[in-house]
């Protein structure tokens, strides 16, 4: 994978910058760039990159053509990443995963639902660097080129090189189409990362052409890993093609399987461990429905995870509805499958009736207790039920029931922290240096109680989190300090930095904190339904007490 980045600004043949609001929207109505106006680039694998807008959130392409830049988190393959397409001449556009173009239109919005993109129309970009606003960045090019060497886009027929058969217990089977005809030719098996010149011994980790078919030919077997096979056109290191690929384990017991289902229960986290994980930084790992494709992934840390972010011998999974599943390896940034595990998540064990019974008799006696002991206790209650805060986390996963279907009230998200702008760019510093992201498995209502709701299907890849220091529209504009809020919990001070899963309705929603740098953040959860339900509590609380 590519880890080549830099800073850009986009400028439209209108000679308009691309501007990201605090808001989460797209302006191409800049005649200069400043701060908003620039774009962190991250180049992924066969061409394609993502977009960093200045907020710390990235550029997403919607299937409805609008642009927002909203999204806390890039998935491989998802909607916040582009293929580029030089056009030359330091022009280039950006295709999204639904097959359309951006576009920059004359009233300054952006939309990216153009189907062709014809030269010197508004689908044309300039890079421009960040140092430079007359000059031209050159990660086009570098894109290019590596769409040139790298491209995975061809069939499998056409490939100059086709694994047959790639397993840790066998010799490696392959097929050469195309193969240079020089006598001294011949082709080795590598390590992803070993020199050219690290080649091994004839006829075990190398072999002149002329000596094998090229049809069906084989070198001995190597351990599961990453791999290369690399043929030269003459008794030197001229490379004529590559190709790199996995060779995966073979293991027969289940002692020894590469994923292992540790537990697997309905209303439970999904826990398992991974043997022998690849050791590619950008590895990671997924659950999918069975027959879902590699490329429906979802979220990430509700459906995905990198493996260097978790325990690969106790990772987990946040619970899932019983019935099929899978879990697969995947080697590198892209869709590389390493290893895959099929099995059912188990519905919980039935609970006796008559335990169940006998339980709710002792719940109604203790309530009826717990009422004539509570009485005194009235101010106690309202102070504690005022709180409503969780304990310190650094991620949750939480449940919404939505009895009513009309949607949630959702989540209010804290920090430790106070509000302050100490380098005075319009945005409180909490804000930018840490950042939440939250999922949601379930429906959600668009304009919920509104007269205009909408439901609208799950999308685990929408960010259902959103800045909020304040009432609702605040975002985190420092220019604005009326009604920040703020309070004082076990000995800290907390900040709000926003709302999570506000309209979501029944389903599983998942939160978590980081710094800019990827380290853990807690933060606090308030429940917004039980804050809404306290104004009914505490009356009730008070008339009880009186009666008590």
């Amino acid at each position: 994978m590519l880890a080549i980045a830099e800073t850009v600004a986009l400028r439209s043949v209108h000679g308009k910058f691309l501007s990201a609001q605090p808001d989460g929207s797209a302006q191409w109505n800049r005649d200069v760039a400043s701060a908003w106006e620039y774009f962190h680039i991250e180049e992924r694998p066969g061409g394609k990159i993502t977009l960093k807008g200045a907020h710390g959130m990235y550029v997403s392409a919607q299937p409805d053509g609008e642009v927002q830049i909203n999204r806390q988190a890039a998935p491989p393959t998802g909607w916040e990443e582009f293929t580029v397409e030089d056009r030359g001449n330091n022009v280039v556009c950006l295709k999204s995963c639904h097959g359309k173009y951006l576009s920059a239109q004359q009233d300054g919005t952006a939309q990216w639902n153009r189907d062709q993109a014809p030269p010197g129309g508004w689908e044309d970009i300039q890079f421009v660097h960040q140092s430079s606003t007359s000059q031209v960045s050159d990660a086009a090019s570098r894109i290019q080129k590596h769409i040139k060497t790298s491209r995975s886009s061809k069939s499998a027929s056409n490939e100059p090189i086709q694994i047959l058969e790639a397993v840790s217990d066998k010799p490696v089977r392959f097929k050469l189409n195309n193969p240079p005809n020089h006598n001294d030719a011949w082709v080795g098996i590598y390590p992803t990362g070993a020199s050219d010149q690290d080649h091994g011994a004839q006829n075990q980790r190398w072999k002149y052409i002329r000596d094998i078919d090229v049809k069906n030919a084989f070198l001995t077997q190597q351990p599961a890993g990453d791999w290369s096979l690399r043929v030269f056109k003459d008794g030197g290191y001229t490379v004529h093609e590559r190709k790199d690929f996995i060779i995966h384990s073979n293991l027969g017991t289940p002692a020894s399987e590469s994923i292992e289902i540790l537990e697997a229960v309905a209303k439970k986290p999904v826990r398992f461990k991974i043997n022998n994980p690849p050791t590619n930084h950008d590895a990671w790992v997924g659950i999918y429905p069975p027959n879902a494709s590699d490329q429906d992934h979802g979220a990430e840390n509700n459906r995905w995870k990198w493996l260097r972010n978790i325990d690969v011998n106790n990772a987990s999974f946040p619970k899932r509805s019983a019935g099929p599943w899978s879990i697969r390896v995947f080697s590198n940034g892209g869709h590389a499958l390493y290893e895959r595990k099929d099995f059912d998540v188990k519905s919980p064990e039935a609970v006796d009736p008559a335990v169940l019974e006998s339980s709710r008799r002792s719940a109604l006696i203790a309530l009826f207790i717990g009422m004539v002991l509570l009485a005194p206790s009235i101010p106690v209650f309202i102070a504690g039920l005022g709180e409503g805060l969780s304990d310190g986390m650094t991620s949750a996963t939480l449940d919404i029931e939505d009895g009513d279907g009309q949607g949630d009230l959702g989540w209010t998200i804290y920090v430790e922290g106070s509000a302050v702008d100490f380098n005075s760019n319009g945005i409180f510093d909490h804000c930018e240096n840490i950042i939440v992201n939250a999922t949601h498995s379930g429906s959600w209502m668009s304009d919920p109680w509104s007269g205009y709701q909408k439901v609208n299907a799950p999308d685990e890849t929408r960010q259902v989190f959103y800045l909020e220091t304040a009432h609702e529209g605040s975002g985190c504009n420092s220019n604005d300090w009326s009604g920040v809020e703020s309070r004082h919990h076990d000995g800290r001070d907390l900040i709000k930095i926003g709302r999570a899963c506000h309209g979501c309705m029944a389903g599983t929603t998942t939160i978590t904190a980081q710094n800019t740098d990827g380290g853990e953040v807690v933060m606090w959860i308030q429940n917004e339904e039980k804050k809404e339900v306290l104004g009914m509590l505490i009356p009730g609380a008070i008339f009880m007490g009186i009666g008590g």
